[in-house]
């Protein structure tokens, strides 16, 4: 017998000598192991900078071109603040992308979480809303009406518990 043609002994196994396939790999059992996770603080942080970091920028290219529209059609440089601030059409159009953007946060924070990932979620709207109270409390006037306000700080928590329950099925 040839020792070229001679099998290992044990199944599955390829001789690197075969030769069919001299360039062939050998047959070997790899386990795939799970992609590490971090902690859940690690989560919620991460979850809450997604939602921020995809909002803040929309928000602010809707509010920028509006800006420009309101210049073109004439209107003054002191009454575009009010103006941008207090449309009811840019603040919805505006609240609608977030609320997007914040699904994707709390997909990732449910995603990222080692355990409880609709707790985790919802700590991660918790915090975003906490952002804002802060950005209600700066020592100037933000110029945009009440309903606003309340749908900004509210608007985190079904969307990050929408984003975790997308993740969760």
């Amino acid at each position: 017998m040839d020792a070229q043609r001679v099998r290992p002994p044990h199944a599955g196994a390829r001789d690197l000598t075969d030769p069919v396939n001299p360039y062939a790999t050998p047959q070997a059992s790899v386990e795939v192991a799970a992609p590490a996770k971090g902690t859940n603080r690690e989560a919620i942080w991460i979850g809450a900078a997604i939602g921020m970091g995809v909002s803040y920028p929309i928000s602010y290219a809707l509010m920028l071109a509006y800006t420009w529209i309101l210049v073109f059609q004439g209107a003054s440089v002191q009454e575009l603040y009010y103006r941008v601030a207090q449309s009811p059409v840019l603040l919805a159009v505006s609240f609608t992308f977030g609320f997007v953007a914040y699904i994707v946060g709390g997909y990732w924070t449910a995603r990222l979480s080692t355990d409880r990932p609709m707790r985790n979620a919802l700590a991660a709207a918790g915090l975003l809303m906490l952002f804002g109270v802060f950005a209600y409390l700066l020592p100037y006037e933000i110029p945009i009406p009440m309903w606003a306000r309340v749908v900004s700080l509210l608007l985190p928590i079904p969307a990050y518990a929408a984003g975790a329950r997308r993740y969760v099925k």
